[in-house]
């Protein structure tokens, strides 16, 4: 009898040794981790001749647009409703400095990995809220209608069609009322303003994004409006 409880334990023992054994060899090796992702240290491609957009806000005004083209030279043009801005920009890692000499101001931000700026900052009472990389540059404009919405100060909306007549004249139609106006195209052929009309107070500047849209304001940010092609 203690010959046989000795045999069995003996056996389990061994059993009990083969199933640790197996377990052992079932362990599959751990998954090498994955690469991690590229560390981008030139953000120059992601300034270098491409333009960018978004808004600003000036005291006591409304949200409007802007964009900035940065030239290969160093160079950049800024363009809002009131005009545009010649200055010059630097690049420092993702910290971007952009200056313009002839109106003292100075504004500064980063490069995130998407595309869009942060912390920016401004050296006068304008409050910019955003920034954003075009993907595509400006298409040409004679010879194509867009049609859309116009909303006044007021908040009351109004139809608004614009015909680019060709590279120099624009006919907007507002209500039914048809006005001819100049216009220019900035350098990245993404945002037009016309000219001052005698005897009108209209100057409309838009801001082409690239979705199919033209938007922009007319006269003062709280009158905008935004158009789509036919």
């Amino acid at each position: 009898m203690k010959k046989t409880l000795c045999n069995i334990a003996l056996g389990i023992n061994f059993l009990l040794l083969l199933y640790g054994c197996s377990k052992t060899n079932d362990i599959s090796p751990a998954p090498a981790p994955s690469p991690a992702a590229p560390v981008v240290t030139d953000y120059n491609p992601f300034i270098s001749e491409k333009t960018w957009w978004g808004n600003l806000t000036n005291p006591g005004e409304q949200l409007q647009l802007y964009s900035v083209h940065f030239n290969a030279d160093l160079s950049l043009v800024w363009s809002q409703a009131s005009g545009d801005y010649f200055g010059n920009w630097k690049l420092d890692g993702n910290h971007l400095v952009l200056n313009f000499p002839s109106i003292a101001v100075t504004v500064k931000a980063d490069i995130a990995k998407d595309s869009t700026l942060t912390n920016i900052t401004c050296s006068n009472t304008s409050t910019i809220n955003s920034g954003k990389i075009l993907s595509v540059s400006g298409q040409p404009v004679a010879g194509t209608t867009w049609k859309g919405n116009y909303l006044d100060a007021n908040r009351l909306p109004h139809a608004i069609t614009i015909v680019f007549i060709d590279a120099v004249n624009v006919n907007i139609i507002l209500d039914g009322a048809s006005v001819v106006y100049q216009y220019n195209v900035t350098e990245s052929g993404v945002v037009f303003r016309t000219n001052v009309n005698p005897g009108s107070s209209h100057v409309y500047f838009g801001l082409n994004r690239q979705d199919g849209q033209w938007v922009g304001t007319d006269m003062n940010p709280e009158n905008v409006w935004n158009v789509s092609k036919q």
